[in-house]
This record gives structure tokens, sequence and C-alpha cells, in this order.
């Protein structure tokens, strides 16, 4: 049987910017959210060494606004490539329609990238289960909403 040959439409910047803003709002959104759920963690003072001095400041539970901007920065970056990859493998994820196709890459970044992260986070770095749980689940949601917004954007 012979591979099926489809070709590939352009990929638009504009699109792929339009997709990384939007990227970028949903996991802050998502973070911001899923940091007030688990602040305990970032308080107590048993797991105060291992936040960064962006994060963190000498005071401990005083927050940088850099860290904020940082944040919004890399996510950007992070929704570029995201957007990107999709842009480029579009004709290769499953689905009939934008709804699923953008639901399928989500799930398909969520398996290759979430899983295996934090799963070695859990293994090698001495964090609470559960607040490894509640950034998986951040990831997932980020990843599947987004899955959404690009595959609309960019179909």
């Amino acid at each position: 049987m012979k591979a099926k040959i489809v070709p590939r439409r352009k990929i638009s910047a504009w699109k792929i910017l339009v997709s990384g803003a939007i990227f970028a709002a949903v996991a802050q959104a998502i973070h911001t959210a899923g940091a007030y759920l688990s602040m305990n963690y970032y308080i107590n003072p048993a797991y105060s060494g291992v936040w960064s001095r962006l994060m963190m400041s000498i005071e401990p539970g005083s927050f940088f606004n850099s860290f904020t901007y940082l944040s919004m920065a890399a996510a950007f970056i992070t929704g570029i490539i995201f957007a990107f990859a999709y842009a480029l493998f579009r004709a290769s994820v499953p689905g009939k329609d934008v709804i699923s196709r953008g639901l399928s890459y989500g799930f398909i970044v969520l398996l290759i990238s979430i899983i295996p992260g934090y799963l070695s986070l859990y293994l090698l770095v001495n964090m609470p289960a559960m607040l490894i749980f509640y950034w998986a689940a951040e990831s997932a949601a980020i990843y599947l909403i987004s899955g959404l917004a690009v595959a609309k954007v960019n179909d």
C-alpha cells in the first residue's frame, strides 16, 4: 500500500503568533488558578529551597513581578512551538473536524511530554506527589484547551 502524500499548506506566521498568545493566556489563567489551589506547598518552609530566586524572593512568600513576566514570555514561546508543530504536522493529526483534531493534538502532546516529564520529576526531585499531580493536571488542561484553540486558528 502506498503512502498518501498530503500537500502541506503554507504555514502562516501570523496564525502561529496568535496561537502562541492564546496558549500563553490559557497557561497563565490555569497556572494562576492552580497556584491558588496548591499554595500550601509553595509557602511550606520544607520546600523553600526548591523554588528559584526568580519565583521567590529572600523573604519566603514574597512574589517577584519579574517571575510573572518571564512566565508569560516562556508560555508565549512554548505556545509558538506548540502551534508551529501543529501547523507542521496538521495533516497527520487524527480527527475529522477541528474539535477532534485539536483534542487529538493536545492529547498526543500530553502523552509524549507531560507523562514522561512529570514521572521523571517525581523520581528525581524531592517534591510532594500531590503537587506534581496538580502540575500535571494543569499541563493536561493547558494542552487540551490550547490544542482546540490552535486547531481552530490554524485550520
